[in-house]
């Protein structure tokens, strides 16, 4: 397998298997180290999410834009894929690796919960 991997939007292989990945976008990458920046980020130590409210670990322009993965938009990201078999097996070695990944849509924390109910995203209630 290569060094770098894109995955296609159909999340089957050629031998029916269900491929399930995980995309992580390094913001280390974009933070030179040991600046105030760097140190800022440490002592925030992750961004957080509260019912009304986020807190960044970067600034905005990191946090919001260059780190985040947005809707058509080429990001390099370390990736985890497994393959699992029609009865949810796992099937061979789990692959780690360097990534692009392009999100097909951005989506909000309600409408991928009423996807998970089975229910129309879209729908205003």
């Amino acid at each position: 397998m290569s060094k770098h991997r894109r995955s296609h939007a159909c999340p089957y292989s050629t031998q029916r298997q269900l491929r399930i990945g995980c995309a992580h976008r390094r913001r280390g990458l974009l933070v030179p180290k040991d600046t105030h920046l760097d140190q800022e980020a440490k002592e925030r130590g992750t961004m957080f999410y509260l019912v009304d409210r986020r807190f960044d670990m970067l600034p905005p322009m990191l946090s919001s834009d260059l780190a985040s993965l947005h809707e058509h938009v080429d990001r390099l990201v370390v990736s985890v894929i497994w393959e699992y078999d029609s009865t949810f097996n796992q099937q061979g070695k789990v692959w780690f690796g360097r990534s692009v990944i392009r999100n097909c849509a951005a989506m909000t924390y309600k409408q991928v919960h009423d996807i998970l109910q089975h229910k129309d995203p879209n729908c205003q209630r």
